[in-house]
């Protein structure tokens, strides 16, 4: 459809709104997602980059359409995974319905009650709302919930990449597929994301059944270009590269708005400090801010907020918290600093440059410690970096865990299901969180185990009418604020500025007097201590101080080592690699040692007086692998991403004997069982989970059987 076409199908106060924003031309994604969403019978996933108009193609749309009846209640339900996205949300689409009879609210834990109190009185329109938020309506108001949607129009599901692989991602399916049962119907699923590498896994996720129609827009051509650039740097005892890193990016992005990405909130304190530092020694003003989920919201805040006017230029030195798709207007580059963990995640962090059409720019600092290992001579950490950048052009992606990875949500599921219910038979819950709910990979079987442990920890008890009820365990779960939060909170300690009164931030472990700390970009002197409010009361200092937070990391997919040993395997060029640095060399002499080793031919080598068996398995695989040399060998052997220690081909020959009489599908569960409870117990609500169902989560979300499997035949072969 033409511009003018696309117009004509909306309501005129909504085709007006359009018309006074001076926009040359509709975007492709907005003509194309008017059709399907106006038809309102089939579910949609609007793909674009950051700043690629989705609010608009989506809104536009369901605004339009909610308009052509005036029914009362809520039509239109909006999830979001983060407060700052509702708030940023509320104020785009308070704009877009200036003049249209729409309420648009938010509802989340920070807005203020006098708010929630008028939705309660008067639901209408559009509300904006977490998850958890919308668990606890379900827990704690179902009748309220219940009249309150009963003529919504539409889902719609905010930043949906962000719910891949995650707690939240199942409990947001659950409460989709709740929602559905408590109107008696389907509702279409309306989903944001930032560019998907695989649409039908996406559209999966987004409608397990597939029980609707699905149309995705094409977003067209969103992008000019990516320019690249991959620096390695290698540190040494005597040679630590951070200043010169720091001092790159000093002098490239000053003047300019950016986004310096790291992999741990404490690499983003060091060089928010050096920045600083750095700053104030050229005597310029410091354009550098940090921003990361340990801060105040206020401080969060308020870099988004100088990063969106755009009046000064502003660096941002950030972790995840900036990878969602706040508004934060242009952003001229993005940095990594480290290695970067999975392609999808460089390429969420990648759509944050590149605004309005113009070409995104990324520099990837690698940095590899000098020593005599095989990680420092085949630069791992390089040509990781480099593996991840040409999956990413190659439009690979991570693919999802089973279903079985985040099993402990189910019991979350249960007690808020009791509480909006009351009671129920157990066939009426296995119907409702299982064949129609987010869960159906459990059998009945399974389920009936997962009853009877619940009952036996006082989570459920049984009427005398066999119908299931509440048992103490959930009225306690139920009465923390913290239960319909998927994943576990730490205990955190606020941070305040002595003098002002101000929020600094948090940490997650006590300060002693006197300590000196790193947060916020700054150092503070701890003044006291209040441990009954969990309150720390600090001041400004030069003096060194000491970091809060230790970073973990992504661990390494198989699809990124197998990745790295094609690059090994390689003879070609890298054009982004950094030639001022040193790094095609770097990747030469990587190159070189590889097939001096022999490793292009077959996976050991033992030049080093230990055996090292190079499986490109990936951290789980290998993980896996270790734990069956503990089972079978009583070997637990060194291992990494890349390659396991000590072992040799015969006891490898060994394992792969073992783990032939073992049936596929088997060898995870069965190494699960030897790992200590309390290991396993990772998820929330682990705690509550019988062995069976918490050994199937762990093998899920820790060992990866397959890629194992492989690994065996490929050593016992001789060839990897």
């Amino acid at each position: 459809m033409t511009d003018s076409e696309v117009l004509s199908r909306l309501d005129p106060r909504v085709a007006r709104w359009v018309g006074a924003q001076g926009w040359e031309e509709l975007r492709p994604v907005q003509r194309e997602a008017v059709e399907p969403i106006l038809r309102a019978d089939t579910d949609v996933i609007i793909s674009a980059p950051t700043a690629g108009g989705k609010t608009e193609a989506a809104f536009l749309p369901i605004l339009s359409h909610i308009l052509t009846s005036e029914k009362a209640g809520l039509r239109v339900l909006c999830i979001s995974p983060l407060k700052a996205l509702i708030n940023d949300q509320e104020r785009r689409l308070e704009e877009m319905a200036r003049d249209i009879p729409v309420d648009i609210a938010a509802w989340h834990g920070d807005v203020a009650a006098s708010r929630k109190a008028a939705v309660t009185r008067s639901p209408s329109g559009v509300l904006l709302i977490t998850p958890e938020s919308l668990e606890a309506m379900f827990a704690l108001r179902p009748s309220w919930l219940r009249d309150a949607v009963r003529n919504l129009d539409y889902v719609v599901i905010d930043e949906l990449h962000s719910f891949f692989s995650s707690e939240r991602g199942v409990q947001l399916q659950s409460l989709l597929a709740r929602l559905e049962q408590l109107l008696g119907r389907r509702v279409p699923r309306i989903a944001l994301s930032a560019t998907l590498g695989d649409m039908e896994a996406a559209r999966r996720f987004l409608r397990p059944g597939g029980e609707m129609p699905f149309a995705s827009p094409d977003a067209g051509s969103a992008r000019q270009g990516v320019a690249i650039a991959v620096k390695e740097y290698v540190a040494s005892a005597s040679v630590n590269p951070e200043p010169e890193i720091a001092e790159e990016l000093f002098w490239r992005l000053r003047g300019s708005n950016n986004l310096v990405f790291t992999n741990s909130r404490k690499d983003a304190e060091a060089y928010a400090v050096t920045l600083g530092d750095l700053s104030r020694s050229a005597g310029v003003p410091n354009e550098f801010r940090i921003h990361h989920g340990s801060l105040s919201g206020g401080d969060r805040e308020e870099v988004e907020k100088e990063l969106q006017r755009g009046r000064t230029p502003v660096t941002a030195i950030c972790t995840a918290s900036m990878e969602l798709g706040v508004d934060i207007g242009k952003v001229e580059s993005v940095a990594q600093i480290g290695t970067a963990g999975s392609p999808s995640v460089l390429r969420q962090r990648l759509g944050r440059s590149g605004r309005r059409g113009a070409p995104a720019a990324l520099r990837l600092y690698s940095v590899d410690e000098e020593r005599d290992d095989y990680k420092f001579h085949l630069r791992s950490n390089l040509v990781q970096n480099i593996a991840v950048v040409e999956l990413l052009r190659s439009g690979k992606f991570d693919s999802a865990p089973a279903p079985e990875a985040f099993m402990s949500i189910i019991v979350q599921q249960l007690v808020s299901l009791l509480s909006q219910c009351g009671s129920f038979y157990a066939a009426e819950a296995y119907r409702l969180l299982c064949s129609e709910g987010a869960f159906s990979f459990l059998s009945e079987t399974a389920f009936a185990g997962l009853l009877r442990h619940l009952g036996g920890k006082g989570v459920i008890v049984q009427l005398s009418g066999g119908q299931l009820a509440p048992g103490p365990e959930s009225e306690r779960l139920l009465a923390s604020r913290d239960f319909f939060s998927a994943f576990t909170s730490a205990k955190d300690y606020t941070v305040i500025e002595k003098s002002s009164r101000k929020s600094v931030g948090s940490v997650q472990y006590k300060p002693y007097y006197g300590e000196v700390f790193i947060l916020a970009g700054e150092k503070w002197i701890v003044d006291s201590v209040e441990e009954r409010s969990a309150t720390v009361y600090v001041s400004r200092t030069v003096a060194k101080g000491k970091m809060m937070f230790e970073g973990t990391g992504i661990e390494t997919s198989a699809a990124v080592t197998a990745e790295m040993r094609r690059v090994l395997e390689g003879e070609g060029q890298y054009p982004y690699l950094d030639a001022a640095t040193g790094t095609p060399d770097h990747l030469a002499q990587a190159r070189a040692w590889y097939r001096a080793r022999g490793l292009d031919e077959q996976p050991w080598i033992s030049d080093t007086g230990e055996s090292v068996w190079f499986t490109w398995g990936g951290m789980r695989a290998n993980r896996t692998l270790a734990m069956l040399s503990d089972k079978v060998l009583g070997i637990n052997p060194p291992y990494d991403h890349l390659a396991i220690s000590g072992l040799n081909p015969g006891q490898v020959e060994q394992m792969r004997r073992y783990a032939d009489g073992v049936a596929a599908g088997e060898l995870g569960l069965e190494l699960a069982k030897d790992v200590n409870r309390k290991k396993k117990e990772r998820g929330k609500f682990d705690p509550y989970l019988p062995d069976s169902l918490l050994n199937a989560e762990y093998a899920a979300t820790r060992l990866d059987e397959t890629t194992a499997r492989m690994a065996l035949l490929t050593a016992a072969d001789g060839d990897s």
